[in-house]
């Protein structure tokens, strides 16, 4: 510990402490787990399954829109992955279709991110 001069000079050498993380990879303290390889894999996976879902629901959506615009009616009651809708417009049903199917992919693709960066890295 370096003596008090009654200087308000700072010192960038000093040890941080046992408690610190260091803000960037770059830093010579910095341990990186390796388990960015795991989440590095799964990437195409993950693309494929966001772009292709996403597509079709944002194409459900877009029918809804539509269907609104139209004014297409008619009772319409469906469940869809534990989420229930009843309407009278079909518009609407289709948008909820395709907006519970992009939380149900986006959630699950966050999900499998976090249990794959929990893995130890392969040595």
């Amino acid at each position: 510990m370096p003596e008090n001069t009654g200087d308000n000079v700072s010192t960038t050498d000093q040890d941080p402490g046992v408690g610190s993380i260091p803000a960037t990879p770059y830093d010579p303290r910095y341990v990186h787990t390796g388990a960015g390889i795991h989440v590095e894999a799964a990437r195409p996976v993950h693309l494929t399954m966001l772009v292709v879902v996403g597509v079709l629901c944002l194409a459900s959506i877009g029918a809804g829109a539509y269907a609104i615009y139209k004014g297409a009616v008619a009772d319409t009651s469906f469940s869809f992955l534990g989420a229930r809708l009843t309407t009278t417009h079909v518009g609407v049903a289709l948008a909820g279709i395709g907006l519970i199917g992009l939380v149900l992919i986006c959630r699950r693709i966050l999900k499998s991110m976090e249990i794959l960066a929990a893995l130890p890295p392969d040595r």
